[in-house]
């Protein structure tokens, strides 16, 4: 089985993403903060990390560094706050 980590302050979001059934195959772990996702990481393994980039105590952009740098696991990166994503980010 699959271990996804979904890391979204807003928890509209969090609950819309749970009312999807397609995840029905899958184990989804949610965090509201950075530092619950840290958490999450450290004791569990996760495939994929989808992640806000505005979260608090750790910020996605912060916690993919540390994904890049200490593992090799898919990450997607979702924010609609950035104006240019090849000015402001080059990296991704």
């Amino acid at each position: 089985m699959q271990h996804f980590l979904i890391v979204d302050s807003d928890l509209n979001s969090i609950n819309i993403i749970k009312s999807e059934e397609s995840f029905n195959n899958y184990t989804i772990f949610y965090a509201l903060h950075g530092g619950i996702a840290l958490d999450i990481l450290e004791n569990y393994t996760i495939d994929c990390v989808i992640t806000d980039m505005n979260v608090n105590h750790v910020s996605g952009l912060e916690i993919i560094h540390l994904l890049r740098r200490n593992v090799r696991r898919p990450w997607i990166i979702a924010t609609c706050l950035h104006s240019n994503p090849d000015t402001d980010y080059p990296w991704l």
